[in-house]
């Protein structure tokens, strides 16, 4: 029995200690007002690319949509679409 509360206190002081760390009960300060830059990779312009740019609208109040293409590449018809 006395082996049970040890372990009982001893898990209970851990989770104090780290509701302490967390700062629980206590009320945050304000946020502060950050901007934030999303940046998009793209490959083609299609339904999966409007949702990934709604998406980080949502996440930021900057968004780049950004392709790579290489000078050499075959297949600039693609990268003329985007």
């Amino acid at each position: 029995m006395a082996v049970l509360v040890a372990l009982f206190e001893t898990v209970h002081r851990t989770y104090a200690r780290i509701g302490a760390a967390l700062h629980l009960g206590e009320v945050p300060a304000h946020p502060e007002a950050r901007r934030s830059l999303v940046v998009v990779p793209v490959g083609a312009v299609n339904l999966l690319t409007q949702e990934a740019i709604n998406a980080a609208l949502s996440l930021g109040d900057e968004v780049r949509a950004l392709t790579v293409v290489h000078p050499e590449d075959k297949d600039t018809r693609s990268a003329d679409e985007v």
